[in-house]
């Protein structure tokens, strides 16, 4: 049975108490017990014969003292250990408190519920962050899964549970029905294959197309093979899907990166398409930089071909050159100039 601290140090406090008292008893017979050494004297001056029976009792005696100290001392010792892990679990907890405190004060943020519309391939994501996060939570009552729940779902999965009051026995009735209504392995596999073969082509080389393809195939390939379907035999016809959505400059690119007799993967393919994006989205960046320094450089360069043509008659004497060339301009005195020059920009 395991002892509290304050238990354990009490225990040990009447254990030392009573070693302490057979110590006493046994380490001082002359004080104690003086009266039976002295009969033990006079038995063994009167009686000579029974001195060696009174040393075998002595003997038996001495060693049931060692003993008894022995164990004693083995219990005590036990007793220390205990309360020893005792206080160490206790500072641990503590630290332990003390650790969860300071993670409390860590807002983390709010996770969105995800929110499913009922197109068969999006099921799966959502009945497994709803169920984690929703369904299976201790700390939910029913009737708030059933709130959670209504808010997750729009357009035709809201439409399967409208008929339901929010009550706590509703709950787990909406919810079996979801999942009746949506959990169709085989609908949910044919939806994967139908919308990637329905994915709109590209045609013309664009990077922002060309990643938008690659994610959307992904998207939907792992779906597959997470349905446990053979995807690892399917190259040859992923292949197929993939270049009939690509624009004919990549098509070309890709046939011309084959050599040899090699029969490509699935994976050749997506990585192949993968640098090409990285290619692309550099060249546009570069592209628009330059464009950028361009039109700024327009900017700085067409206030200055205003002014040159603007400013090619001289204000003073109306002659074709600028004022601060004109010498008559020069030779007016100062204040005189400054009126003038003052008149010119005003008009």
């Amino acid at each position: 049975m395991d002892l509290s601290v304050s238990e354990a140090k009490l225990k040990r406090r009447t254990i030392k108490a009573s070693a302490t008292r057979l110590q006493t008893y046994l380490e001082s017979p002359q004080s104690v017990h003086a009266s039976k050494f002295e009969l033990a004297e006079h038995i063994n001056n009167d009686d000579p014969g029974a001195v060696t029976a009174h040393a075998d009792e002595r003997a038996r005696f001495e060693e049931s003292y060692y003993r008894l100290m022995a164990l004693y001392e083995q219990r005590l010792s036990h007793i220390d250990q205990s309360i020893g892990v005792s206080q160490s679990i206790g500072s641990n907890h503590n630290r332990a408190v003390n650790h969860s405190d300071t993670e409390t004060q860590i807002r983390l943020p709010k996770i969105q519920l995800p929110t499913f519309t009922g197109a068969y391939e999006d099921w799966y994501t959502f009945y497994d962050s709803f169920d984690k996060l929703i369904h299976t939570n201790e700390k939910l009552s029913s009737i708030q899964k059933f709130h959670y729940l209504r808010s997750s779902l729009k357009d035709e999965a809201a439409n399967v549970i409208k008929s339901f009051d929010i009550t706590a026995s509703n709950y787990n009735e909406a919810w079996e029905l979801l999942i009746e209504r949506f959990d169709n392995k085989k609908r949910i596999i044919k939806t994967h294959i139908r919308v990637m073969f329905e994915i709109t082509p590209i045609h013309k080389e664009s990077p922002m197309a060309l990643r938008g393809l690659i994610d959307e195939i992904l998207k939907h390939f792992r779906a597959l093979k997470a349905l446990k379907r053979p995807v690892e035999h399917w190259d040859d016809v992923m292949i197929h899907l993939v270049i009939s959505k690509l624009d004919a400059f990549t098509v070309k690119e890709w046939e011309l990166s084959r050599t040899g007799q090699t029969i490509p993967t699935f994976k050749d393919l997506m990585e192949f398409l993968s640098e090409r994006c990285k290619a692309l989205e550099t060249i546009v960046n570069k592209t628009s930089s330059r464009s950028d320094t361009s039109n700024n450089s327009s900017k700085y360069k067409n206030p200055t071909s205003h002014v040159s043509t603007a400013k090619q008659v001289c204000d003073h004497c109306k002659s074709n050159h600028f004022i601060f060339q004109c010498d008559s301009f020069r030779k007016l005195p100062v204040e005189r100039r400054f009126e003038i020059v003052k008149v010119s920009f005003m008009y």
